[in-house]
C-alpha cells in the first residue's frame, strides 16, 4: 500500500460507529480493514483479508467468548493481534496483519502503519467534548 501523507494521523472512525462485538469496514488509502469493539469498550483493526481465501473479515461475525473475529467463508477465528486461533489454541504468529489505531477520546485515530511524523490534532476532541453522536 503506497500511503498518502506517511506520519500524517487519520481519523478513520468514532466509537459510536462501531457498536459492540459486531464488525465495521473502514477504507484508507484504499486497503480495506476490519474495526471490532469488545464488551469491555477494546477496539481491534486488522486488515479486512483473511489469510486463507481472501474472504472479507468484516463480513464474519464476533465470537464474544473468545474475543475473535471468524471468517466467513471456513469460520477461521483471529484476534485483535492477528493471531489463528484453532480447537481452543493460539497460533504465536500472527497470520492476518494488524491496523495499529490510537484511541482518545471516542475517536479512533491511525497512522496507517507509518512511522509517525506529525501529532494527533486536539481540535476534534475539544470540540467533541460537549457533543453527543
Amino acid at each position: 500500500m503506497i500511503s498518502i501523507l506517511p506520519g500524517a494521523p487519520w481519523l478513520i472512525a468514532h466509537r459510536s460507529m462501531l457498536g459492540v462485538n459486531r464488525p465495521n469496514k473502514v477504507t484508507l488509502n484504499g486497503q480495506d480493514y476490519v474495526l471490532w469493539q469488545n464488551n469491555r469498550g477494546e477496539i481491534f483493526a486488522l486488515e479486512n483479508i483473511c489469510p486463507h481465501m481472501q474472504a472479507p473479515l468484516s463480513n464474519g461475525w464476533i465470537c464474544r467468548e473468545r474475543n475473535t473475529i471468524t471468517c466467513p467463508f471456513h469460520a477461521l477465528e483471529f484476534d485483535g493481534e492477528g493471531k489463528l486461533h484453532r480447537e481452543g489454541k493460539q497460533d504465536p504468529q500472527p497470520l492476518a496483519r494488524t491496523l495499529k489505531i490510537t484511541t482518545i477520546g471516542e475517536c479512533i485515530w491511525t497512522y496507517g502503519n507509518c512511522e509517525p511524523r506529525l501529532p494527533i490534532p486536539d481540535a476534534i476532541a475539544k470540540l467533541l467534548q460537549n457533543m453527543t453522536l
